[in-house]
């Protein structure tokens, strides 16, 4: 198996530097949710970063989102989340502990969920937090039975010679490309059940993709986690209803901080795009 060592020194600084596209967004921010009650659930053994990419608004589908996803595998339990907004949380949890009152959120679009899998067993684990919501939403589900159809067809990414499969999951279509040579049975968002690990994944009208940018293996203990707080925990249909929801009325749920600013004050019926990935 083809990879790269890490130590949780080099860990650390690989969350610095970001893809010049990431780093040029025009998009509010990810939001932030306070990093106080870390659990561990698992030992991190590899880390697989993604491209994210997606278009909100159907009408213009050049213009495009994207984020850095990051994969974490451990012995039974993955961890997928937006790094960047991560990265930008943990730097704002600093600043408030160390007496700050307040801060400056990461103006990058991004992911907002963060899944778990493997908690407990056979389940999911979800959280998602909006850019203007003050809470976090939280819920359980089985793992999803996902069907995959092996393909002709091979194809090289970041230099693994990859194989192809097709999935009809949650009303998109996908194509995936695979990597025999890493005998993983994960991918990005809640994808898993190939042969080998995911390293491109998009459906067929392109509105959903991930594409690998790198893969390596961890070593030093890096633990895998998860922060508890501000959580509510809700079902998986009233989750989705509620996204939907903030999303056509983003000023309803909007904290004060966010009602203070100008654009929204003045944008009350203001109406966000939003991606679903898993349309049912």
């Amino acid at each position: 198996m083809r990879v790269v060592l890490l130590t949780s020194l080099l860990v650390g600084l690989l969350i610095a530097p970001h893809n010049a596209a990431l780093a040029q967004s025009y998009y509010p921010d990810c939001g932030y949710q306070a990093h106080r009650r870390p659990r561990t659930y698992d030992t991190v053994r590899f880390l697989i970063s993604y491209r994210y990419s997606t278009y909100r608004d159907p009408k213009f589908p050049a213009q495009r989102d994207e984020d850095e996803v990051w994969v974490e595998i451990g012995d039974s339990v993955t961890k997928s989340y937006s790094r960047p907004r991560w990265v930008n949380d943990s730097i704002v949890q600093r600043r408030l502990d160390g007496g700050a009152e307040n801060y400056r959120p990461l103006h990058q679009w991004c992911m907002r969920e963060e899944i778990l899998i493997g908690v407990p067993q056979d389940s999911i684990l979800w959280t998602y937090q909006d850019v203007v919501h003050n809470f976090a939403y939280w819920w359980y589900e089985q793992t999803p039975r996902q069907i995959w159809t092996l393909e002709e067809g091979q194809k090289t990414v970041i230099g693994y010679a990859c194989r192809k499969a097709t999935l009809d999951f949650r009303g998109r279509h996908y194509t995936a490309w695979y990597a025999p040579d890493i005998p993983l049975p994960h991918g990005p968002w809640s994808f898993h059940g190939l042969p080998g690990l995911i390293l491109e994944i998009r459906d067929d009208t392109d509105r959903v993709s991930f594409v690998a940018n790198w893969f390596a293996k961890a070593r030093g203990g890096l633990p895998l986690i998860r922060y508890h707080e501000r959580l509510e925990e809700v079902s998986r249909s009233k989750a989705r209803k509620l996204i939907e929801f903030m999303h056509k009325h983003p000023y309803i749920h909007a904290g004060d901080w966010a009602k203070g600013a100008r654009w929204l004050r003045e944008n009350p019926k203001l109406e966000w795009k939003h991606t679903w990935v898993e349309l049912e």
